[in-house]
């Protein structure tokens, strides 16, 4: 690993890793709110909080490929 590369646990701090859990809380707690709109509103945040933690995956996953790429593990250097 290059020096300048951020390890796993610098990556996992970064601010955005964040979000998900911050709308699963919110999702939740609408949800468990006695007013149906609001559990309503509540089930579209969780789902809002999954989907962004997919693509946070995805994201981190070609992140990694780059910085492979970069070091010349496989294909061509850009």
């Amino acid at each position: 690993m290059a020096a300048d590369e951020p390890t796993i646990t610098q990556r996992l701090k970064r601010p955005r890793w964040l979000i998900p859990p911050a709308l699963l809380v919110l999702g939740i707690v609408l949800v468990l709110l006695p007013s149906e709109t609001l559990g309503f509103v509540g089930i579209g945040v969780i789902g809002v909080a999954i989907t962004v933690t997919v693509s946070l995956v995805f994201l981190e996953v070609g992140e990694s490929e780059d910085r492979a790429r970069e070091r010349g593990e496989y294909g061509p250097r850009r």
